[in-house]
């Protein structure tokens, strides 16, 4: 019985020893714990921020990229075109400044009815654009979280 009281006065010893006891956490150590929390939360949202506004602004970025090379090779066509228009009613007419004055006048009517209806043709568009761009990849998130719910 005595060894059976002395193994046991080792045991809790040895316990004791390599669990102290809990001290008692304070208000202090739960301020720490919470402002340790918020502080990660807070760098961990910033980072999230910073990487939708990257994806962001390459969608937007290549779109744009996209659009100025279209529009760079479809003013060399039109260019080209308009040229050899200008030559073959030069040639009709006998003259190539008539072909190169009417495809001018051409030319300056478009401008002004593209003058006109620019916001028709022109801002409008881009604001469409640029809205379903900046906002496509919310809805789809979204739509996604409400699907997986639905799961």
């Amino acid at each position: 019985m005595r060894k059976l009281i002395w193994v046991f006065a080792c045991f809790l010893s040895f316990v004791t020893i390599s669990n102290p006891p809990m001290k008692e956490r304070t208000f202090k150590d739960y301020y720490k714990i919470f402002k340790r929390d918020i502080t990660q939360y807070i760098d961990l949202r910033l980072d999230y921020l910073k990487l939708e506004g990257i994806e962001v602004f390459s969608n937007i970025s290549s779109k744009l990229i996209t659009v100025i090379f279209g529009l760079f090779f479809g003013v060399i066509f039109i260019t080209f075109l308009l040229f050899a228009l200008a030559f073959f009613l030069g040639e009709i007419l006998g003259a190539n400044y008539w072909g190169f004055l009417i495809v001018s006048g051409i030319f300056l009517l478009f401008a002004l009815l593209f003058f006109v209806f620019r916001k028709l043709l022109l801002q409008n568009p881009l604001v469409n654009a640029l809205t379903t761009s900046l906002f496509q990849n919310k809805d789809e998130k979204q739509n996604k979280y409400t699907n997986e719910k639905k799961s």
